[in-house]
């Protein structure tokens, strides 16, 4: 079972979050906060696997919530679920400790596999933020100058990240390049290992500032 605590200063926001997520057997809302100071005393509480909060939050800033969840429970994973598309705002988010963004207009099933893969530990994002965010930070770096990266890639690593940044999950990289599953979540893990990064989104941004792959264009 995957215990959800929702945060949202309106009460009817949680409860038709609740209503979709508990529409799957395996999920259970545990308990709701309505502001920042709320969600700590409910993760205290509750012992949730996931949170997922407005950005909005009344109380203390939405990062030092966040920072305040990692610092005492380290194990609770952090969704972001919100009407914002800022490119600046998700990738502070995402560079401090977040590990989703996921806007309001989700569908329900889409909500329900997002809070399923963010308890197995993977990162989760809206594919119009990550189309967003690609397109500004591709923008903001094409004439910039580049660094002499130290960094040793294997081909297989360098096709794996381009699909990630392609937006591609496990099960689509390993359909692409003919490997299993348990074998592309290895070649991740190696590759953020060797980036010392935290998450795929950190390894997007980072792929994206560094121009390691080719950027997808959006879909007219």
């Amino acid at each position: 079972m995957i215990k959800v605590l929702l945060a949202d200063h309106q009460r009817i926001v949680c409860e038709g979050i609740r209503h979709i997520l508990e529409s799957d057997k395996q999920i259970q809302v545990a308990g709701y906060a309505k502001d920042a100071d709320e969600v700590l005393r409910m993760c205290e509480r509750v012992k949730p696997d996931i949170v997922i909060m407005d950005n909005n939050l009344p109380g203390m800033k939405e990062l030092d919530c966040v920072s305040g969840i990692r610092s005492s429970y380290s194990g609770i994973r952090i969704v972001i679920l919100t009407d914002s598309k800022s490119q600046n705002h998700v990738l502070t988010a995402l560079k401090n400790g977040t590990d989703g963004y996921i806007l309001k207009d989700v569908q329900s099933e889409e909500l329900i596999l997002a809070v399923k893969i963010a308890a197995k530990g993977l990162t989760v994002i809206h594919k119009d933020v990550l189309s967003s965010i690609t397109d500004q930070v591709h923008q903001l770096h094409a004439m910039a100058h580049q660094p002499d990266l130290n960094i040793s890639l294997s081909e297989r690593e360098m096709r794996v990240i381009q699909l990630i940044v392609e937006g591609k999950e496990n099960r689509e990289i390993a359909k692409c390049l003919y490997m299993s599953e348990g074998t592309v979540k290895n070649t991740v893990t190696g590759i953020l290992r060797k980036l010392n990064l935290r998450s795929r989104i950190q390894l997007v941004v980072f792929a994206v500032q560094h121009q390691l792959v080719q950027i997808p264009q959006p879909s007219l």
